[in-house]
């Protein structure tokens, strides 16, 4: 539901910047970054700096994770009926960056 209100509120303010957890996973320090500067803001090396120190093996409520190794990490976790499931939900909203394919589990997974 979250992501189909923001796809449909960035849809009519296309100023907005969106980025998925994808993207900023594959590219931590680019695509934070980015905004900094559409915002007028200086990257500097506290903020990258806080990034990093986020970068790093993690667990449980911790904030640190190895962003590398997160994107769609799901797809080798869930079961496949746990996949059906999640797929039968989502079905339910109108979502436009996500394909059937882009929801489906991994040959590993």
């Amino acid at each position: 539901m979250l992501a189909t209100g923001l796809e449909q509120s960035v849809a009519r303010h296309p100023e907005w910047a969106l980025r998925t957890h994808e993207q900023i996973c594959t590219d931590p320090e680019g695509q934070f970054r980015r905004p900094f500067g559409d915002l007028g803001l200086d990257w500097n090396k506290q903020a990258r700096a806080v990034v990093a120190d986020h970068d790093r093996p993690g667990s449980g409520f911790r904030t640190q994770r190895v962003a590398a190794d997160l994107p769609d990490d799901w797809k080798t976790r869930l079961t496949p009926h746990q996949a059906a499931e999640m797929k039968r939900v989502l079905s339910w909203f109108p979502l436009q960056r996500w394909s059937d394919e882009d929801l489906s589990l991994t040959p590993d997974g």
